[in-house]
């Protein structure tokens, strides 16, 4: 792998942040969903996070929520074990 390359510098950012995904806090998530209408199943929650172009990392987070129906976002982001405080640091 070439220095500089895409590839290299993929790793690199990978290596700095621990090598997996970015975290994502239920605040985040309820960015992207929270004027979705309740209840809501996973597919829903889905495809109103990619109409609205959320990024990778939330769609990813929530392809991997359990599939039953949802009645607020907060069952949601505790199904993910997710906290609704934004970090401040």
């Amino acid at each position: 792998m070439e220095c500089g390359s895409a590839e290299h510098l993929d790793g690199e950012r990978k290596q700095e942040r621990g090598g997996g995904p970015p975290h994502t806090e239920g605040a985040e998530l309820f960015e992207w969903v929270n004027d979705t209408s309740f209840p809501s199943s996973r597919e829903d929650l889905l495809r109103h996070a990619e109409h609205r172009h959320a990024p990778d990392e939330v769609l990813e987070l929530l392809h991997s929520l359990p599939e039953r129906q949802y009645h607020t976002i907060g069952q949601a982001t505790e199904a993910l074990g997710l906290s609704m405080e934004r970090r401040r640091w």
